[in-house]
């Protein structure tokens, strides 16, 4: 499975454009992977990590592979990682936050600077023109 998301997220970077022939095959292949594991499930025991984790990829499929269906969508989580980690690294400076509205502030205002880098927009320019009430709204493209 790992080598089946891997080769198709480099086909995605190199390029590949999204055909129905070529998302059919990576199903074929992803449902070949997970069958035999899903087949050989006795309900009488619970299920062994493989097993859970084969269900999910079955009930899920659609969204494990929506990356190559739609290109703006990233093969892996590491921006949100990026995103949260700065919470974190805010806590071991200062030892922790003074009450649940900072963190709610904190969070926000990282929120909004991610989200201007994102769209290459310029962050002081763009924080100071939402005290002017003129803040940036970026296009969901939806």
């Amino acid at each position: 499975m790992k080598n089946l998301f891997i080769t198709a997220n480099k086909k995605k970077k190199k390029g590949r454009k999204y055909t129905a022939k070529y998302y059919a095959r990576i199903i074929y292949k992803y449902e070949n992977l997970i069958k035999p594991i899903i087949e050989n499930y006795n309900d009488k025991f619970t299920k062994t990590k493989e097993q859970r984790l084969a269900f999910a990829l079955a009930k899920h499929k659609e969204l494990f592979l929506k990356f190559i269906k739609q290109q703006h969508i990233p093969f892996d989580n590491n921006q949100a990682e990026r995103d949260l980690r700065m919470i974190k690294v805010k806590q071991k400076i200062s030892g922790c936050f003074k009450s649940q509205r900072h963190i709610k502030y904190f969070a926000r205002i990282r929120g909004y600077i991610t989200t201007l880098k994102k769209n290459k927009q310029n962050v002081l320019k763009n924080i100071q023109n939402t005290f002017v009430n003129k803040p940036f709204i970026p296009n969901l493209g939806e």
